[in-house]
Protein backbone atom coordinates (compact mmCIF):
# COMPACT_ATOMS: atom_id res chain seq x y z
CA UNK A 1 0.00 0.00 0.00
CA UNK A 2 2.99 2.34 1.02
CA UNK A 3 4.19 1.98 -2.80
CA UNK A 4 1.40 2.89 -4.31
CA UNK A 5 0.34 5.85 -2.35
CA UNK A 6 1.14 8.77 -4.52
CA UNK A 7 -1.49 7.35 -6.84
CA UNK A 8 -4.20 6.40 -4.20
CA UNK A 9 -7.05 8.47 -3.18
CA UNK A 10 -6.22 8.59 0.68
CA UNK A 11 -8.47 10.02 3.16
CA UNK A 12 -7.48 10.84 6.73
CA UNK A 13 -9.88 12.53 8.95
CA UNK A 14 -10.82 13.10 12.56
CA UNK A 15 -14.67 11.40 13.31
CA UNK A 16 -15.61 15.30 14.41
CA UNK A 17 -14.48 16.51 10.91
CA UNK A 18 -16.69 13.63 9.39
CA UNK A 19 -19.86 14.76 11.24
CA UNK A 20 -18.95 18.51 10.48
CA UNK A 21 -18.81 17.52 6.47
CA UNK A 22 -21.84 15.66 6.88
CA UNK A 23 -23.70 18.36 9.13
CA UNK A 24 -22.98 20.81 6.45
CA UNK A 25 -23.50 18.75 3.45
CA UNK A 26 -27.23 18.06 5.06
CA UNK A 27 -27.44 22.03 5.50
CA UNK A 28 -26.14 22.90 1.51
CA UNK A 29 -27.76 19.65 0.29
CA UNK A 30 -24.75 18.51 -1.21
CA UNK A 31 -24.66 14.91 0.22
CA UNK A 32 -23.96 13.28 -2.95
CA UNK A 33 -20.58 15.05 -3.27
CA UNK A 34 -20.03 14.02 0.39
CA UNK A 35 -20.56 10.52 -0.09
CA UNK A 36 -18.38 10.58 -3.12
CA UNK A 37 -15.63 12.18 -1.48
CA UNK A 38 -15.60 9.71 1.40
CA UNK A 39 -17.05 6.40 -0.42
CA UNK A 40 -14.34 6.76 -2.97
CA UNK A 41 -11.42 6.74 -1.41
CA UNK A 42 -8.85 3.82 -1.98
CA UNK A 43 -8.22 4.01 1.90
CA UNK A 44 -10.16 5.93 4.69
CA UNK A 45 -8.69 7.04 8.21
CA UNK A 46 -10.58 8.06 10.73
CA UNK A 47 -9.16 9.02 13.86
CA UNK A 48 -11.11 9.35 17.34
CA UNK A 49 -14.22 7.18 16.84
CA UNK A 50 -15.64 7.74 19.97
CA UNK A 51 -16.99 10.64 18.75
CA UNK A 52 -19.56 9.24 16.93
CA UNK A 53 -20.96 8.08 20.43
CA UNK A 54 -24.99 9.37 20.35
CA UNK A 55 -25.03 10.92 17.28
CA UNK A 56 -27.20 8.43 15.64
CA UNK A 57 -27.82 9.87 12.45
CA UNK A 58 -24.10 10.64 11.55
CA UNK A 59 -23.66 6.60 12.92
CA UNK A 60 -25.69 5.82 9.96
CA UNK A 61 -24.17 7.65 7.67
CA UNK A 62 -20.74 6.32 9.07
CA UNK A 63 -22.33 2.76 8.38
CA UNK A 64 -23.22 3.43 5.06
CA UNK A 65 -19.64 4.58 4.24
CA UNK A 66 -17.70 1.53 5.83
CA UNK A 67 -20.14 -0.81 4.16
CA UNK A 68 -19.57 0.56 0.55
CA UNK A 69 -15.70 0.59 1.12
CA UNK A 70 -15.82 -2.75 2.60
CA UNK A 71 -17.97 -4.15 -0.35
CA UNK A 72 -15.23 -2.62 -2.66
CA UNK A 73 -12.61 -4.03 -0.47
CA UNK A 74 -10.77 -0.98 0.20
CA UNK A 75 -8.86 -0.52 3.77
CA UNK A 76 -10.20 1.69 6.07
CA UNK A 77 -8.60 2.71 9.43
CA UNK A 78 -10.22 3.70 12.83
CA UNK A 79 -9.01 5.08 16.16
CA UNK A 80 -10.65 5.48 19.02
CA UNK A 81 -9.63 6.08 23.06
CA UNK A 82 -11.52 2.65 24.19
CA UNK A 83 -11.97 -0.68 22.53
CA UNK A 84 -15.40 -0.61 20.15
CA UNK A 85 -17.47 -2.34 22.89
CA UNK A 86 -16.98 -0.06 25.11
CA UNK A 87 -18.49 2.54 23.47
CA UNK A 88 -21.76 2.02 24.49
CA UNK A 89 -23.59 4.90 22.59
CA UNK A 90 -22.68 3.29 19.35
CA UNK A 91 -25.50 1.22 17.29
CA UNK A 92 -24.91 -1.85 17.42
CA UNK A 93 -24.01 -2.20 13.62
CA UNK A 94 -21.46 0.09 13.59
CA UNK A 95 -20.13 -1.41 16.88
CA UNK A 96 -20.11 -4.80 15.02
CA UNK A 97 -18.73 -3.59 11.75
CA UNK A 98 -15.70 -1.79 13.57
CA UNK A 99 -14.87 -5.48 15.22
CA UNK A 100 -15.64 -7.74 12.48
CA UNK A 101 -11.98 -6.20 11.60
CA UNK A 102 -8.51 -6.54 13.07
CA UNK A 103 -9.17 -4.31 16.44
CA UNK A 104 -5.72 -4.21 18.37
CA UNK A 105 -3.91 -1.71 21.73
CA UNK A 106 -1.39 0.47 21.12
CA UNK A 107 0.44 1.44 23.80
CA UNK A 108 3.43 4.18 24.67
CA UNK A 109 7.02 3.10 23.30
CA UNK A 110 9.38 2.06 25.57
CA UNK A 111 12.40 4.93 26.26
CA UNK A 112 14.71 2.78 23.35
CA UNK A 113 12.02 3.04 20.99
CA UNK A 114 11.51 6.60 21.47
CA UNK A 115 15.16 7.56 21.10
CA UNK A 116 15.35 5.63 18.10
CA UNK A 117 12.32 7.75 16.91
CA UNK A 118 13.61 11.11 18.29
CA UNK A 119 17.04 10.33 16.00
CA UNK A 120 14.96 9.18 12.88
CA UNK A 121 12.58 12.53 13.17
CA UNK A 122 15.62 15.01 14.34
CA UNK A 123 18.59 15.30 12.38
CA UNK A 124 21.74 15.32 14.76
CA UNK A 125 21.53 18.53 16.82
CA UNK A 126 21.15 20.18 19.80
CA UNK A 127 17.94 19.69 20.13
CA UNK A 128 17.99 15.97 19.80
CA UNK A 129 20.20 16.09 22.56
CA UNK A 130 17.89 18.37 24.53
CA UNK A 131 15.44 15.91 23.84
CA UNK A 132 17.26 12.35 24.81
CA UNK A 133 18.45 14.09 28.27
CA UNK A 134 14.66 15.26 28.65
CA UNK A 135 13.77 11.42 28.18
CA UNK A 136 16.83 10.39 30.45
CA UNK A 137 16.09 12.70 33.28
CA UNK A 138 11.70 11.41 32.99
CA UNK A 139 12.48 7.78 32.93
CA UNK A 140 14.91 7.95 36.01
CA UNK A 141 12.36 9.69 37.77
CA UNK A 142 9.87 7.48 36.71
CA UNK A 143 6.99 9.34 35.39
CA UNK A 144 6.29 8.86 31.48
CA UNK A 145 6.73 11.47 28.23
CA UNK A 146 3.36 12.09 26.43
CA UNK A 147 4.50 11.37 22.48
CA UNK A 148 3.59 15.44 21.92
CA UNK A 149 5.39 16.07 24.63
CA UNK A 150 8.55 14.26 22.61
CA UNK A 151 7.86 16.30 19.30
CA UNK A 152 6.98 19.65 20.59
CA UNK A 153 3.74 19.83 19.83
CA UNK A 154 2.55 19.98 23.61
Amino acid sequence: MRQDSARQNVVLVTAEAFANYFTQALRDHTTPSFRQKFRSADVLLVDDINFFEGKRVIQEEFLHTVADLMEHGRPLVMTGDRHPRLLTKLSPELSSRIVSGMVCRLEAPDLEARRLIGEKRLAPSELLDSCIRRMDAVEESGQTLVPAEITGFA
